[in-house]
C-alpha cells in the first residue's frame, strides 16, 4: 500500500485567494491612511482623525505581513509531498531559493539519504 500526502490544486488556489484578500485589505488600509494624512495635514487635526490614521496604518502592516506569509505557504504547498510505502518514507521539501530537497528514510534498515 502506498500513501501519498500532497496539496491539491484546489488547496493551492484557496491559499492564493486568501493571500489576495489579505493584500487587497492592506491596499484599502493604505488608501484610508493616505486620506487621513491628507485630512490631518491640510484640513484639520483632531483626535478622531489621528486615531483613524494609526488604526489604518496598523491594519495595513498587519494584513501586508499576513499576505506575505500566505505567499510563503503557497510556495511550500506547490511541490511538497510525503509518500509512504511498504519499505520507505519519502519527503520532498521546497527551499526558499526554489530548489528542492528529497529525503528517503528506509524503514527496514533505518537508513536515511537525501538529494
Amino acid at each position: 500500500m502506498i500513501l501519498v500526502l500532497e496539496a491539491t490544486e484546489e488547496e493551492t488556489y484557496e491559499l492564493m485567494d486568501l493571500r489576495d484578500r489579505h493584500l487587497l485589505t492592506a491596499a484599502v488600509s493604505a488608501l484610508v491612511s493616505a486620506i487621513c494624512v491628507y485630512v490631518v495635514v491640510l484640513i484639520r487635526t483632531d483626535f478622531e482623525t489621528v486615531y483613524l490614521l494609526a488604526a489604518s496604518l496598523s491594519c495595513m502592516v498587519f494584513f501586508l505581513r499576513l499576505g506575505l506569509f500566505e505567499g510563503k505557504k503557497i510556495m511550500e504547498a506547490k511541490g511538497c509531498y510525503l509518500k509512504l510505502d511498504e519499505d520507505s518514507l519519502t519527503v520532498r521539501q521546497i527551499l526558499s531559493d526554489g530548489s528542492s530537497v528529497t529525503g528517503v528514510y528506509d524503514l527496514d534498515g533505518n537508513s536515511y539519504s537525501y538529494q
